[in-house]
Order: C-alpha cells, then structure tokens, then sequence
C-alpha cells in the first residue's frame, strides 16, 4: 500500500497584506500635515511658484523641497518648503537677458 503525500498546491504566494484603514490613513495624513507645516500636491505647488508641475519634481529630485508619498492618492509637497521658497526666490520669469 502506498502513502499519499501532501501537496501544497500555491506554494509561491505571497502573504496577503491588509490595507490600513481610512481612519489609519487620515491619521497619518495629519500627522504629516502637521509636521510639514501643510501639504499641496506637486501641480498646485507650481501653481504657487508660477513653475510647472515638472519644474517642481525637479525641486524634489534635488532635495529642494520635502514630500510624502501615499499609495492610494501619490505624491504630496511641504506647504512650509514652497512658501520658503517664494520668499527666497522671487521668479523672475521670462527667458534670460542676452549679455552684449
């Protein structure tokens, strides 16, 4: 007589992760909010410094200005950091002068 071996049948499958909940999410959202002096996405944020949204994730490449990401809803942008920036660095606009 022959013994029957188990077989595991999705051996590979990763664990199931359970999303937080809305509470848990808003929760961290004001945390953030909060330590970050506000948040705004990246298109208002150029809005705010009269620079395009690509401008702004170029800002963010360099450091420049602090974000947080959030898997449902995407990137956000420190309040704080763009608002210091308009202080800092007026935009001049406009393409450069030619020199003579």
């Amino acid at each position: 007589m022959t013994t029957a071996t188990q077989v595991e049948l999705f051996p590979a499958l990763p664990a199931r992760t359970v999303k937080p909940s809305v509470r848990e999410q808003w929760n961290a959202f004001r945390k953030d909010f909060d330590r970050m002096g506000g948040m705004l996405p990246p298109s208002a944020a150029g809005a705010f410094l009269g620079v395009s949204r690509q401008r702004v994730h170029q800002l963010i490449q360099k450091k420049q200005v602090r974000t947080v990401r959030y898997e449902d809803v995407g990137l956000w942008v420190s309040l704080e950091d763009i608002v210091q920036r308009m202080v800092e660095t007026p935009n001049k606009g406009g393409r450069p002068k030619k020199s003579s």
